[in-house]
Order: structure tokens, then sequence, then C-alpha cells
């Protein structure tokens, strides 16, 4: 195994031409050149192929990749009852991501951090209706699918209120910000 020192200089006698090609010497500084570039590409050939390999697979045994699924169904009735009710935030926050995308409400510019920010109201979302014995739920201030204007899926257009609120505003949305001629007395 080569030093960096080692590496680092023979990659500048390579760059310097001082290494005569088809030599040991040549392929291993060549080796060191090109070896992150290598590994992505065999990474990426892997993958591709993996993935080619793996639908070819499913194709040829639909019927024997069928059958396995009703049996492991037959065993585990209740998984994905069971995972939706332990991770409920997870799944709530899911299903309004792929509603928010379907009506094409998320913009394209949101970062990772806001996305993460979206992720927490549901989060938070679930811990309020433990800690309280209500049902919380995370709202829209300004609608998706308002009647006169429609919002954005973003965390500044986001709070969290109670089932029996969020029922009482629908979709209406008065104008201001703050949005509260629904709110009940």
């Amino acid at each position: 195994m080569k030093t960096k020192e080692e590496i680092d200089s023979l990659l500048n006698r390579l760059k310097n031409g001082e290494i005569k090609a088809n030599t040991k010497e040549y392929s291993s500084a060549y080796y060191h050149k090109t070896k992150k570039k290598n590994a992505k590409r065999r990474k990426y050939l892997y993958q591709t192929r993996h993935k080619d390999k793996k639908r070819r697979y499913a194709q040829a045994n639909k019927e024997r990749k069928s059958l396995y699924l009703k049996e492991w169904r037959k065993k585990n009735p209740n998984y994905m009852t069971k995972y939706r009710k332990i991770n409920k935030d997870k799944c709530v926050y899911y299903s309004m991501k792929r509603l928010s995308k379907k009506l094409k409400r998320t913009p394209q510019w949101l970062t990772e951090t806001y996305l993460n920010e979206i992720q927490s109201f549901f989060t938070n979302s679930k811990k309020l209706t433990e800690l309280h014995k209500i049902k919380y739920v995370v709202d829209h201030i300004i609608p998706l699918q308002g009647k006169n204007v429609s919002g954005l899926h973003v965390p500044w257009n986001l709070q969290i209120i109670t089932q029996q609120e969020n029922s009482a505003k629908n979709n209406l949305f008065d104008g201001t910000y703050d949005n509260s001629s629904w709110k009940l007395q």
C-alpha cells in the first residue's frame, strides 16, 4: 500500500511526463489518478445492471413473487396496521407530501431543511395528540385548494390545530394571514 506522499509524487511525475508509458510505474500512477472516477463508474454500472436484473427476475417470476407475497401477508396480517399506528406522523407526512406533489403545491426550490421542518409539524401534532388526548392535525393556513386562492405546501403555511377546528375551517380563507374568521368561539 502506497502512502499519500508516494501517490502524490507518482501523480506529479505522471503529469510532468517523467514516467514512461506501458511500465509498471505508469500503470500504478494511472490507477491512482483514475481511482475515484472509476469507483463512481463501477457503482453506477452495478446499480443499473442490478436494477435491470431485478426487473427481469420480477418479470420472469411474477407468479412466484405473487405467491410469496400472499404467504407473507397471511403470516403478517397486521404488519402495515401496526406500522401505521406506531409511525402515524411519518405516514401522514408522506401522504401529505404525495398529495401536495400531486397538487403541484410543493415548490422545487424547497430545501432539505424546509422538508425536515414540515415533517416536524406532523411529529409535533402526534405528540400534542398524545399529551392532551385531543386529536391535533397539521393544517394549511392558506388552503391548497381554496375557492379564490391556493397556498403552497411550505413550512410557513402550516399550523397545528385541533381536528374540530380543522373541520370548521374547511377550505376557508378570509384574506388575512392569521385567517381567523373561521375560529370557534
